[in-house]
């Protein structure tokens, strides 16, 4: 079904031809220990921003995604070959918001999330999202509170099963060096507070469970970055 990817051998080197006759430096990484045919997928990678190729099964159809600082913002689907090269092209080496790559290729569809994670509010719209979400009814409480704390509502939340946890980075992979809350199992409106290295520090209402989450915090925590834990660490 895949012209390109049999006229070169594989998808690697189907997209690298097709980089270099457009004039592009991009390259697919190659990690040698994935080298297991037959490869479906590929990564193109450039500083903060990648995007994955997968292969339809069923039909000749490419399936890229738009990442940047660790957070997946658009999907996308076609069959033109040259076409996926030029948007993959596009959103690595231009400084583009993810809105302004849909407008200009149709075959991209963005998450209701780009935005804010496009214009750094991605913070204050993801407390916002679990604080609407009806599925969040144990949390809700301490959502309400924690996300107008002047400290906490500056860390990045996001879920683990039950957990809601707080990281300094608002892109995959996240921190793990603060405490995390989970609703208690036993008692309404109660919330036990635990440490990332799974010890029970305390539980208490939604206050008390913020006071804990406070204590415990590393020293000196500044608000959440827009990058991943890797970015911290450099």
């Amino acid at each position: 079904m895949y012209l390109e990817i049999e006229k070169h051998g594989s998808i690697n080197e189907a997209l690298n031809k097709e980089f270099a006759s457009i004039g592009s430096p991009l390259r697919v990484e190659v990690d040698e220990n994935l080298l297991k045919p037959p490869m479906s997928w590929a990564i193109i990678k450039n500083e903060n921003k990648y995007s994955q190729v997968h292969l339809a099964k069923e039909e000749e159809l490419y399936l890229p995604d738009f990442w940047r600082n660790g957070v997946c913002l658009a999907n996308g689907q076609t069959n033109n070959f040259k076409e996926l090269v030029r948007v993959v092209n596009h959103w690595l080496l231009e400084d583009v918001f993810t809105s302004e790559l849909a407008l200009k290729y149709e075959l991209v569809s963005v998450d209701e999330k780009a935005e804010a994670f496009d214009e750094k509010r991605e913070v204050k719209y993801t407390w916002n999202r679990y604080l609407r979400d009806e599925s969040e009814d144990e949390l809700r409480d301490f959502i309400r509170i924690a996300m107008n704390d002047q400290i906490v509502g500056k860390l990045f939340p996001y879920k683990s099963l039950t957990k809601l946890c707080l990281s300094r980075c608002t892109g995959y992979p996240y921190t793990s060096d603060t405490p995390f809350v989970n609703p208690s199992r036993v008692k309404k409106g109660v919330f036990e507070v635990w440490s990332n290295e799974y010890k029970k520090i305390g539980e208490g209402n939604a206050l008390e469970a913020l006071k804990y989450i406070k204590d415990c915090l590393p020293a000196n925590i500044q608000p959440a970055i827009s990058g991943t834990g890797n970015d911290l660490k450099k």
